[in-house]
């Protein structure tokens, strides 16, 4: 479950990156955010977006599950990492490094749901259009 997901993730992001030249967070940033009006990025480029960044709280205990369930041995596999520092949130990691706002989520999921059809780009381009 954990294992393929980041594999996918990486191998996704390499496939970008060898075909279009640029790493996986710029191509997403350039293709897909900025054309959204989404604030969403897949890796940090700036002190101030990582200062936007809210900090997560982890439960005092454990989820309890039988210490022979596969769940559990998946998730003990896997080290949680720091998430709240610098060298991780700007990581270019396509599978587990987006950061972004709820509204933003929701314009890049339409967006993939939608096949890019979503009405927050048609909005997004309306607005350019009236800008220039």
């Amino acid at each position: 479950m954990c294992y393929h997901a980041m594999t996918y993730g990486f191998l996704l992001g390499e496939l970008i990156r060898r075909v279009d030249g640029r790493m996986p967070g710029r191509f997403f940033d350039e293709e897909v955010a900025v054309k959204a009006c989404a604030d969403f990025h897949i890796g940090l480029t700036s002190s101030a977006d990582h200062a936007r960044i809210a900090q997560l709280r982890h439960p005092d205990s454990p989820l309890s599950f039988p210490r022979s369930s596969i769940y559990e041995r998946v998730f003990d596999s896997v080290g949680a990492g720091d998430w709240e520092c610098w060298e991780t949130l700007s990581a270019d990691m396509p599978a587990a490094n987006g950061c972004g706002n709820g509204r933003s989520i929701a314009r890049v999921c339409a967006i993939v749901a939608m096949g890019a059809r979503s009405t927050a780009c048609a909005t997004c381009r309306k607005r350019r259009s009236e800008r220039l």
